[in-house]
């Protein structure tokens, strides 16, 4: 650069300013099984006043289902802070909430549901306490088949519990056992 008939030469770094309120607070799903091999992410962005990311470090605070509370502090990499969330054992409500600075975000939530089912007591086609592998009753209307083998032949009965209980068409042997759709 010339000034003045001058040759000027330097250097110009521009550091965002202090983070502002709300901070974002993305969470990639909106639920999640307890018992799904990958746990959800979460990312954050905070801003400057005039949109830059800033370089702080964000405190995240999560309170899963079980009253657990957990902290971490996350450091912005590439222009964005993320982290993966602890599911837990327990089905409910998993709030996140993420502060830097003088500046807090919004509560992010995720819905922790409950694995597929894999336990149920039944006596005479009437079916309850439909249970995952962890023991989390089994979510309203999930779909089930219940499977069994009837001498020779394999037997399916598709269910679908409310609240709970579920009833089959007909009775199944002993030793019937519930299945449930897998999601990954």
């Amino acid at each position: 650069m010339q000034h003045a008939g001058r040759r000027l030469s330097g250097e110009l770094r521009r550091a965002p300013g202090a983070p502002v309120t709300p901070l974002t607070v993305k969470v990639g799903a909106r639920g999640v099984r307890v018992s799904q091999v990958r746990p959800p992410a979460l990312v954050l962005h905070s801003l400057d006043a005039q949109g830059n990311v800033t370089e702080l470090p964000e405190d995240v605070v999560i309170r899963r289902p079980d009253g657990v509370t957990l902290r971490r502090r996350v450091t912005p990499t590439h222009l964005t802070a993320w982290t993966f969330l602890p599911r837990g054992r327990v089905r409910g409500l998993l709030r996140v909430v993420a502060t830097t600075g003088d500046a807090a975000g919004e509560v992010g939530e995720l819905d922790v549901l409950p694995g597929p089912a894999r336990s149920l007591r039944g006596d005479r086609g009437a079916y309850r306490d439909i249970r995952d592998a962890l023991g989390n009753p089994v979510t309203p209307d999930e779909s089930l088949t219940v499977t069994a083998r009837d001498g020779d032949w394999n037997v399916e009965v598709p269910l679908a519990p409310v609240e709970g209980r579920a009833r089959s068409p007909a009775p199944l042997p002993p030793g019937a056992r519930v299945q449930a759709e897998e999601l990954r």
